[in-house]
């Protein structure tokens, strides 16, 4: 079984990487600031709903967040996407990778879930200001976090670490 949710996963990102790839190249010709990404949120909103997913803004009050979410329950594991960038030099620090991989990785497990009929949830959190606003630390003092029992995000880089 563990092959065949592996093949799923690997599908789905296959189907789905063309149009993550040209999100992520629009999220990076349009860098916004912290706490200022609100085309970047309508877009990643937008392209979850072309998904068949319905997400949401302004996840605990803060206007540049969003989540979306599928299943019930535990174990809720949330995939984090960073989405803003640096003053004066965009996109710097692949914060587009970031929120497209994210997005991937939801689709991915989505799909999954649902083919496999696997219980428990995933969250896909939009955090904010992640370049000296402390999106993560809002979202946790808010209680974002509260029902999540795993949380995993990547970041790029340019070497190879174990």
């Amino acid at each position: 079984m563990e092959e065949q949710i592996i093949a799923t996963i690997n599908q789905t990102v296959d189907q789905k990487k063309a149009g993550l790839f040209a999100l992520s190249q629009d999220i990076h010709d349009h860098p916004e600031l912290g706490y200022h990404e609100f085309q970047t949120v309508q877009k990643i909103l937008t392209y979850l709903q072309e998904q068949g997913v319905q997400g949401q803004d302004n996840f605990f009050d803060i206007p540049t967040s969003f989540h979306a979410t599928y299943g019930e329950g535990h174990p809720n594991f949330a995939i984090l996407a960073e989405y803003d960038a640096l003053p004066k030099i965009g996109h710097g620090c692949g914060h587009n990778v970031i929120a497209t991989a994210a997005i991937g990785a939801f689709l991915a497990c989505q799909a999954a879930m649902q083919k496999y009929h696997i219980a428990g949830q995933v969250t896909l959190m939009g955090t904010p200001a992640e370049e000296g606003g402390g999106g993560k630390i809002k979202l946790l003092d808010r209680g974002a976090f509260q029902d999540i029992d795993a949380a995993t995000m990547v970041h790029p880089t340019s070497g190879t670490t174990r």
